[in-house]
């Protein structure tokens, strides 16, 4: 009885064994493809007072959720526009109501980052979460 136990548990750890995940199952970082347009900033919907100088990117409410303060408020966040290929560097601290579920709207420092001037008002832009 005692071996058959044995020769229970030696199979059953053999099966349950821990082998490694193979590389292309890693997951990646989750890319967005959307448009980025930039407003007047203010007092964001993560609490504190923002000035259009400020790298402020406003996410989706999708994204955002129903938290206070939201889970991404304060991360950092990399935006690519698609059109001209620059590349620009933001920190989540407000929501934005009227963006589609991939869109961001941006300050006006951020916006001129990725555009030539405030009056192409609309980017294509791809981006995403830096963590």
């Amino acid at each position: 009885m005692l071996a058959l136990l044995a020769i229970f548990f030696a199979a059953l750890l053999a099966f349950c064994r821990a082998s490694p995940i193979p590389g292309d199952a890693i997951l990646q970082k989750r890319a967005y493809t959307g448009k980025a347009t930039f407003y007047s900033v203010g007092l964001g919907a993560c609490g504190q007072q923002n000035v259009d100088t400020d790298p402020v990117v406003s996410i989706p409410i999708g994204l955002f959720g129903n938290a206070y303060p939201s889970p991404d408020c304060n991360k950092r966040v990399t935006i690519t526009n698609t059109a001209n290929g620059r590349v620009a560097h933001g920190t989540v601290l407000d929501e934005c109501p009227t963006c589609g579920p991939s869109d961001l709207d941006l300050s006006k420092l951020l916006f001129l980052q990725l555009a030539d001037n405030l009056g192409e008002g609309l980017v294509p832009v791809t981006w995403s979460f830096d963590s």
